[in-house]
């Protein structure tokens, strides 16, 4: 992996990191849908878990290309429904991550509505 693709992939599992400590609790699900995007964007899955042992930072991915937005906006909502409640904290975060990556209410409602928790 390229220094800088590992960097951008590094920022978007920290903000995934981020949704799911947001309400206190990481549940397995969620463990288990960041390993499973780690694994499929070859992040070293040693640095997955000392990423996932630090405190989350809270800032969402700010430039991706329009592609890897979308991915990452359906990620970020897949993971906030994998335990099949909406926290209000996840969503407050989910909104600043929509906010962060181009996408506005009504973007981000969509991706809740149509967006199902598989794969």
């Amino acid at each position: 992996m390229v220094a800088q693709d590992f960097e951008q992939v590094q920022k978007q599992l920290q903000s995934l990191i981020s949704l799911a400590k947001s309400d206190g609790v990481l549940s397995q699900d969620e463990v288990r849908m960041i390993r499973k995007v780690a694994i499929l964007k070859r992040f070293p899955i040693h640095e997955l878990n000392q990423l996932l042992a630090q405190e989350p930072s809270g800032e969402p991915v700010r430039r991706l290309p329009d592609e890897e937005r979308f991915s990452h906006m359906c990620t970020i909502v897949q993971l906030m429904k994998i335990d099949a409640r909406l926290y209000p904290e996840e969503v407050r975060f989910c909104k600043q991550a929509a906010y962060f990556l181009g996408y506005n209410e009504k973007d981000l409602y969509y991706f809740i509505t149509e967006l199902g928790t598989k794969d």
